[in-house]
């Protein structure tokens, strides 16, 4: 027997037999009229593109085809995604939202229009009142007249759905589907990754992203100089094509011959764009605990959002970050057993010891007490929702996480508890398996009431009234972004671009993080790949401890911008601050003040010059042996 060709394979696979002129699946279907809604209309649009951010108009044209619409029949128009475009409405009535919808038919019919404009969704509904629309009759459905239409900052298609629904008859029906290309624009920025550890006179990775000013990747030509710098040598030329996507990474490149920290700085000759990487620090021997970047609390299209698994992921190593995790959302029944296997599957498919960690995990959503990340050192666990009685209540979790191997982060805990989106009911805290606070992401800052980064609806849940009540939690940040894009989200529909997750930990596994995270020996920053240490009498932050005599607070920072302030926050007082006129400060401090309290907690805060922030783990001390 004859080998087949690729499209006679094609043909067998839809026909159930090779003849040819089969081989197109379209004229397949077509022919043997499988496709049920074909024939019965089309959908159309004006343009096939727009920009990322773009302030625009739709125009979207549905032509009826074999099929009669009557009274109370609808036609419904719909996009499906985390925030596609601005909302829409029917009426101009006030002018926070200012994005009409327009329809004009070329029938002698009379229809209604309603708008449905949500979360995760944006619908046009047209029902008819009296007339018929018969085959070729057309309507042209126009969102966001005058330009008013304000496009995702995310370069990622947007699909427009057409429906029928017909009122007397089981029918309802999806007919057709037209793409809208969302492009990145032009180049805004470079990002240059390196890793932040690297060991003197050996060779380490070097990676370039070039992007728009929303964070997308340009698939454009660049041609990167460096910075010429004494002890730091560039084994080989950096250029992007076209094809590129906007990345490339060069392994084996870096080489740095002095210990130190330093930031490699350069331009791309093609754009005339400067830029600066994150630092790095060169050390003659391995350090003991290494610095890893990532984010555990991002979310893909399981939970909703518009990336699936393998799209964050990958962003996330593109991004030079070290470990995601993309824990599914609990309300509204959304953790469902096959989710669940999916998002499993996937999270073992990405783990890489020593490469990329990824986390089982989901996000346990409780209205009275507040939403958890669940981050599972292995996928073999079973799915603990909040609706389920056996584990409804923050006690019932702790029980049986105290069963597993696995830690929880809070988050958004600044907020009230009697809102949609709640902060955490502290009264229930267990230190065995709660250990870390989201202290930045899109919401805002959960460090204080009155935050640089402040919560738009503010409770009194922060990580200053949580040490005040003495309990103790180490501090990360993460993006709590639903695009695709982990750290660094664009500000949909948030106000702020997110946080990033920074830990020192053995090595780069789960159980490495997990032991880093259960030890609090990790920060929080905005966003930003910021290298903070912070120990008191040798002990690194996360510690409790107890010290009778002095107490020498050890500081080394390595920013990605100028640092405009140090602090050093005693008791949810300033005791210590300082400034930098570059992105480097090192320094030793001695607190010699005498506090009333039993135990004393001391974190590390710096803000930069562009208005990022970071902030370390607290440090417990205790005079008094307990």
């Amino acid at each position: 027997m004859s080998k087949m060709t690729f499209e006679e394979r094609m043909a067998h696979h839809y026909s159930g037999e090779t003849r040819e002129g089969e081989s197109n699946r379209h004229q397949f279907l077509e022919e043997r009229r499988s496709y049920k809604s074909y024939g019965l209309g089309r959908l159309y649009l004006d343009c096939a593109t727009r920009y990322a951010g773009e302030k625009t108009s739709v125009a979207l044209t549905c032509k009826i085809g074999d099929i009669e619409l009557q009274k109370g029949d609808e036609i419904k128009i719909h996009a499906i995604g985390y925030n596609p475009f601005s909302k829409i409405s029917k009426e101009i009535d006030n002018q926070n939202n200012p994005t009409l919808v327009t329809f004009n038919c070329s029938a002698d019919v009379e229809l209604t229009l309603d708008v449905v404009s949500c979360f995760c969704k944006r619908e046009v509904i047209l029902t008819v009142i009296s007339g018929s629309l018969r085959k070729d009759d057309s309507i042209e459905v126009v969102i966001g007249e005058n330009k008013s239409l304000e496009i995702s900052e995310i370069a990622r298609p947007v699909n427009f759905y057409l429906n029928y629904t017909k009122a007397n008859e089981n029918f309802s029906r999806l007919i057709d589907m037209v793409p809208l290309n969302i492009l990145a624009n032009d180049i805004y920025e470079i990002e240059c990754n390196i890793e932040p550890d690297v060991k003197c006179n050996e060779k380490s990775d070097l990676a370039i992203r070039l992007l728009d000013k929303y964070g997308n990747p340009v698939d454009c030509a660049a041609n990167i100089e460096l910075d010429s710098q004494r002890d730091i040598a560039v084994s080989r030329n950096i250029e992007l094509q076209e094809g590129d996507q906007g990345y490339r990474k060069l392994k084996n490149t870096l080489e740095v011959s002095t210990p130190g920290c330093y930031i490699l700085k350069g331009r791309d000759t093609l754009s005339n764009i400067t830029f600066a990487s994150n630092p790095v620090k060169c050390l003659n021997e391995e350090p003991e605990f290494k610095l890893f970047f990532g984010d555990i609390h991002n979310h893909d299209h399981l939970s909703p959002g518009l990336a699936s698994p393998r799209e964050a992921y990958t962003a996330a190593m593109e991004q030079g970050l070290h470990f995601l995790a993309l824990p599914i959302q609990t309300q509204s029944g959304n953790l469902t057993d096959d989710k669940w296997l999916i998002a499993n599957y996937m999270a073992e498919q990405f783990y890489k010891p020593g490469e990329f960690v990824t986390f089982p995990s989901i996000e346990w959503q409780h209205y009275a007490f507040g939403h958890k990340v669940v981050c599972f050192l292995n996928p073999d666990q079973i799915r603990m929702n909040p609706y389920d009685s056996r584990y409804d209540t923050s006690e019932k979790l702790f029980a049986e996480l105290k069963k597993s191997d696995a830690f929880v982060q809070v988050h958004h805990t600044g907020y009230k508890l009697d809102c949609h989106v709640p902060g955490t009911d502290w009264e229930y805290h267990d230190e065995d398996v709660q250990k870390v606070l989201e202290i930045s992401s899109c919401h805002g800052s959960s460090e204080k009431a009155d935050s640089e980064r402040p919560l738009n609806n503010p409770g009194t849940g922060y990580l200053q009234d949580v040490l005040e009540m003495g309990k103790h939690i180490g501090v990360i940040g993460g993006s709590d972004g639903h695009n695709g894009r982990p750290v660094k989200s664009v500000r949909e529909p948030r106000k702020y671009p997110g946080g990033m997750a920074c830990v020192y930990a053995k090595d780069l596994t789960r159980q490495g993080l997990f032991e880093a995270f259960r030890a609090r020996r990790c920060y929080g920053t905005t966003g930003v790949k910021m290298i903070m240490e912070f120990d008191i009498n040798s002990n690194p932050m996360g510690s409790i401890i107890t010290c009778s005599g002095k107490r020498e607070i050890k500081i080394s920072v390595a920013g990605t911008n100028v640092l405009e302030k140090i602090e050093i926050i005693k008791n949810n007082d300033i005791i210590f601050s300082a400034s930098s006129d570059n992105e480097f400060f090192k320094t030793v401090f001695c607190d010699d003040s005498v506090s009333e309290k039993e135990e004393d907690s001391y974190y590390l805060k710096i803000t930069q010059k562009d208005g990022e922030m970071g902030w370390t783990s607290p440090i417990w001390v205790s005079s008094v042996i307990k």
